[in-house]
């Protein structure tokens, strides 16, 4: 995003305080400045349009790959555009918000070291819910995990409790990508349970 876009109604307010203020707003060289309010002001319904001009609205996403250039959407690995949607969700502060398997187009080493170090990092200013297969919950310290059961096409909760719970970290332990092994991270980096 532009910080500082400039609309035609800037343009306009700069032209009626004339070239040295043209030049000094916009960079312009003496001359060039000289030249535009010469030609908006020439005819008054330029300036009138200058002034009513609506521009639609462009949005463009870039992801900076691999700490080089920065790529459009449309230039990006699903991976990628997954990496870069997420960021753009996780950067709308304060609303819910739901992930489905957000470890499924992910790079492995992009979820837990950056996904979960950001969804702690909301943790107490946001509710999120994931459903996941990935050890997500127990690096990202969630505070209440619902273990569901697939059975005749449907979903039915067997338990729901926090981490602190033994049997909940069973279940994580038997279930969850990462088993046991997530919980010695999450101690090495967290410490606890």
């Amino acid at each position: 995003m532009a910080p500082e876009a400039v609309d035609g109604l800037a343009i306009a307010e700069a032209v009626r305080q004339g070239p040295g203020e043209v030049q000094r707003k916009f960079g312009l060289t003496p001359g060039m400045a000289d030249r535009l309010v010469r030609w908006l002001t020439d005819e008054e319904s330029r300036l009138f349009e200058l002034e009513t001009l609506v521009v639609e609205d462009a949005l463009q996403v870039e992801l900076r790959v691999d700490g080089g250039d920065y790529r459009r959407l449309d230039r990006l690995s699903v991976g990628q555009r997954a990496t870069a949607l997420l960021l753009l969700l996780l950067a709308q502060e304060r609303r819910p918000l739901v992930l489905d398997q957000p470890e499924d187009d992910l790079d492995n080493r992009f979820v837990y070291e950056d996904v979960v170090a950001m969804l702690r990092a909301e943790k107490g200013r946001r509710q999120i819910i994931a459903a996941t297969h990935a050890n997500i919950p127990v690096l990202g310290d969630a505070e209440l995990i619902v273990a569901l059961e697939a059975g005749d096409g449907r979903a039915r909760a067997v338990h729901r409790a926090s981490l602190d719970e033994v049997g909940m970290r069973d279940i994580v332990k038997r279930v969850m990508e990462g088993g046991p092994e997530a919980f010695r991270r999450r101690f090495e980096k967290y410490g606890g349970l």
